[in-house]
């Protein structure tokens, strides 16, 4: 019993922890995507980089939320949003993680690079088809 402990100890937990650590941009390009979809603008700050580029943006977006009526904002807010995830060129300190959406008439490219600051990925730049 102690032997599969330990092989328990030494190899399957080293797999799942790498596993879900390759993940952590992923996660948080999804809590990002899930805070601007309903507004949540401090949570995305947390996010991201708080450079010109990445607070002009968010920025923005208040701007053209504010603009809404009250009816769009909650359709926005409960309209289910599909998105498509892809994780690449990951190393230690960056990663690039690529989002598609299909809804609407044509599909959305966004492509989210994140650093790797005091052990917390962040959103340092936001590309975008649009």
């Amino acid at each position: 019993m102690k032997f599969i402990k330990l092989l328990i100890i030494c190899f399957v937990l080293p797999t799942i922890t790498s596993c879900s650590s390759s993940n952590q941009a992923k996660n948080i390009v999804e809590n990002y995507l899930t805070a601007i979809d309903s507004f949540n603008f401090k949570k995305a700050e947390e996010l991201i980089v708080p450079n010109p580029e990445n607070l002009k943006m968010i920025e923005h977006i208040k701007t053209f939320s504010n603009k809404m009526t009250e009816a769009e904002r909650e359709n926005h807010i409960n309209t289910k949003k599909v998105y498509s995830y892809k994780e690449t060129d990951v190393t230690d300190n960056s990663a690039k993680v690529i989002v598609t959406n299909t809804q609407e008439n044509f599909p959305v490219y966004v492509e989210f690079y994140l650093i790797k600051e005091k052990d917390k990925w962040l959103i340092d730049k936001i590309e975008s088809n649009l």
